[in-house]
Parts: structure tokens; sequence; C-alpha cells
């Protein structure tokens, strides 16, 4: 078995050593299949995924984009084994992977800012529950300015959604306030 490994590679490998099972040829056969099966989902998974980020982040992006994905990738795929084999394609992998831990690092700082002004948001309303309406009055053009500056990285999609909310938020806001007015109204009579 190490000779045929270190002769004739992993692959050549792992079909001598089902060889010597009974039933070797449906054994085989399985294997393939298992195989086949993995390159298979794993390359729609890839081409789903690159579709994905090519159209704006669309959760079903057309079928003639991933098509395009999988004749790239394939082609990529099928010049590096011609040209090199397996330890080409090995190499290749690494070299354009490295470039994406410098994105990967500046992507979890620009989640901790915006995870920071977020925070800031959700402590000053809070505190707009807290304290009596003349805080309100002073805090409100800070929560607006603090509002506006986390919107300004946002895509305008998701502003729109999130003004949206917050008019919402404001109606509801001043409906319980009206209904808590009422009550101590009547509460005096």
């Amino acid at each position: 078995m190490y000779d045929i490994i270190s002769d004739q590679g992993n692959e050549v490998a792992l079909f001598a050593f089902l060889e010597q099972y009974p039933w070797s040829p449906v054994i085989m056969g399985v294997a393939i299949l298992l195989v086949s099966s993995f390159f298979i989902t794993s390359a729609d998974a890839a081409t789903f995924v690159l579709g994905m980020l090519t159209t704006g982040g669309r959760l079903n992006p057309q079928v003639k984009v991933k098509v395009i994905w999988g004749v790239i990738l394939s082609a990529t795929a099928a010049a590096l084994l011609l040209s090199g084999g397996l330890q080409a394609l090995e190499m290749a992998m690494l070299i354009a992977a490295f470039p994406f831990t410098f994105v990967v690092l500046l992507m979890a700082v620009s989640l901790l800012k915006a995870l920071s002004g977020e925070y800031d948001i959700l402590r000053l309303e809070s505190k707009h529950k807290e304290y009596e309406p003349t805080f309100l009055e002073e805090s409100k053009e800070e929560l607006k300015e603090k509002r506006e500056e986390f919107e300004q990285g946002m895509p305008e999609e998701m502003v729109d959604d999130t003004e949206e909310e917050l008019n919402e938020a404001d109606e509801e806001a001043k409906e319980e306030n009206e209904e808590t007015d009422e009550d101590e109204s009547e509460d005096k009579k």
C-alpha cells in the first residue's frame, strides 16, 4: 500500500485498497458515486455563493450567473490540473486565499464599528425611557445624529427599511404616551 501511495498517489491507493474486499466492483462504484457527489455539491455551492456575491447579495441568483461561474471555476481547475497536477491546484488555492485574510480582518473591524454605533443608539433610547421629559428634548438631537451616522454606512435599501421601522416605533410611543396621559387624567377625576 505504501509503495502504491508513494509511486502512484492516494487516488490509486484507494481503489487498490477497495479491491481487497468482496464485491469490490460494487464498493468501487459506491466510492465513485460518493466522490462525484462531493465534488458536484461543492462546485454547486461555490457557484451559488459567487453568484450571490456578484448579484449584490440576492438570495436566489439567476441561473445564467451560476452557469458562468461554473464554467469559470471548471476552466480554472482544468487549467491548473493540466499544468501541474494536484500540487499546482493546492498551491494556487493557498496563494489565492492569503489576501482574503486581510479582507476578513477588515470585515471584523467594520463589524465592531457597526456594533459600537448601534450600542450608542440603544443606550440613548434606553435613557429616554429613564429620564424626565426635559432630557428627551436634549438627547433627541444627539440620537438623531447617531442614527444618521449609522445609516450613512448602510445600503440604501436597509436605510429605507430602518426609517420605516423608526417611524412605526415613534408612532407607537406617541400612542402609548397618549394612553398614559388619558389614564392619568381619568385617575385625577
